[in-house]
């Protein structure tokens, strides 16, 4: 299953996770994409992770969803996303 990859996933990369993980949004774009049919699934659970011992990026940091619905090279779909997160979780939308 989905939940089952995403475990591995976390096992693989040294994340513990603290909650259930929950799905939370499902989304589709049957134009989106020239190939085909597009959908997100996405979901929430409480972790711990050391995001730069993980990382071979040279400036990788998280950030408030708050912040990250305000950048300006977000593609909408990741924003409605984190919208969705926003409001299912945080009990609030954007400003």
């Amino acid at each position: 299953t989905i939940l089952q990859q995403v475990e591995k996933v976390a096992q693989q990369y040294g994340i513990t996770i603290h909650k259930e993980i929950q799905p939370f949004i499902v989304q589709t774009w049957p134009t989106r994409d020239p190939r085909g049919h597009i959908m997100t699934l996405g979901y929430v659970m409480k972790y711990n992770w050391d995001l730069k011992k993980w990382s071979d990026a040279k400036s990788v940091q998280w950030m408030k969803p708050e912040v990250a619905v305000q950048l300006p090279r977000l593609a909408k779909p990741h924003r409605d996303i984190i919208i969705s997160y926003m409001t299912q979780f945080l009990d609030h939308q954007p400003a």
